[in-house]
């Protein structure tokens, strides 16, 4: 399904400050698209749930619905227009500190749940 097909949905968008929201503005920008939304929010669960109800369609990391894909409520769509502009994680530390116990177990944790990234 293409961006243009989704713009004719009502939408569910993260906040204008996120990144998200500025490349599907950007690519509407370009491709001369306009799109209605009709529930801005900066809580990524806010725009699932609203998702499950079925009164819009919402953007997002697969991590973020994850238990909603499995039970069934929520179906992933590739947008290949936001697929050209993928973005990643990064974990930094300082490289002269000593990351604690709880840190590293929070990185294995963070690299558990991100692979195998939705494609």
């Amino acid at each position: 399904m293409t961006l243009r097909d989704l713009a004719e949905f009502p939408l569910a968008l993260p906040g204008i400050n996120t990144t998200l929201r500025q490349l599907l503005d950007i690519y509407c920008s370009r491709q001369g698209l306009s799109y209605h939304s009709v529930l801005d929010s900066d809580n990524l669960d806010t725009l699932a749930q609203f998702a499950v109800t079925g009164s819009a369609v919402t953007f997002g990391g697969e991590l973020f619905v994850r238990h909603h894909l499995s039970a069934g409520k929520l179906i992933a769509l590739n947008v290949p227009e936001l697929k050209e502009n993928d973005r990643s994680i990064e974990i930094q530390a300082l490289a002269s500190r000593h990351v604690s116990p709880v840190t590293e177990q929070f990185i294995d944790y963070i690299r558990e749940a991100i692979v195998p990234p939705l494609r």
